[in-house]
């Protein structure tokens, strides 16, 4: 069932996460039909074919008779809104609108991204990583970055030099500030987050250009 189900500030936004806890064999009944679902069938582990049918299974209770299909990139795409979705073991977790881009991330936190940390962000985001409890704070700004790359849309964007995430103070549930610099281009975001226990959730709404 849904975790989170929430209108957002733009109005026409629907953004929910899935805890999965349901068989594989229950994902597919909700799923019947789906036109991804031979594909699904044939990923290799099973965490992937769970993650990927409850984010079907979730759309279909959120906007039923809607069919998810993606761009060449992999875009994820709607015919009546803008969507962005993302899944974690044991999470899936979709951001619709009707009005605005959207771009959401979600991770299960765990200390391996400590190890990867300067391979998507720069010195100043480095430096103001706490020495304790850093994997957090890290997951937040990862999630940031992913959720503006997703929304973004287009790829060829280098965390480390195109997205920089401001100073911010972690909280469970707060928001930070994130530009995308390209190209002498400049956006600024305001982003979200949420920590859901064990998983960190990030997402990012932006009115349409």
């Amino acid at each position: 069932m849904p975790l989170i189900v929430h209108d957002q500030q733009y109005g026409n936004t629907i953004l929910a996460v899935w805890e999965i806890g349901e068989s594989e064999e229950d994902l597919i009944q909700l799923c019947l039909g789906h036109p991804d679902l031979p594909g699904i069938a044939a990923l290799p582990l099973r965490h992937q074919r769970l993650e990927k049918l409850a984010v079907r299974a979730l759309l279909q209770t959120l906007m039923p008779g809607a069919t998810l299909s993606h761009t060449g990139s992999g875009k994820p795409v709607l015919d009546s809104a803008n969507i962005s979705i993302s899944h974690s073991r044991g999470m899936a977790a979709i951001l619709c609108s009707r009005e605005c881009r959207t771009g959401i991330d979600i991770e299960r936190m765990g200390e391996k991204v400590v190890k990867l940390a300067p391979r998507f962000a720069s010195e100043e985001e480095l430096g103001m990583i706490p020495t304790s409890d850093p994997s957090a704070m890290l997951h937040a700004i990862w999630g940031a970055k992913e959720s503006i790359y997703k929304l973004h849309g287009l790829g060829e964007l280098d965390f480390r030099e195109h997205i920089h995430v401001l100073p911010f103070s972690l909280e469970k549930k707060g928001i930070l500030t994130a530009r995308l610099l390209k190209q002498g281009v400049q956006e600024t975001f305001t982003v979200s987050y949420e920590r859901l226990e064990n998983h960190m959730l990030v997402w990012v709404l932006s009115p349409e250009l």
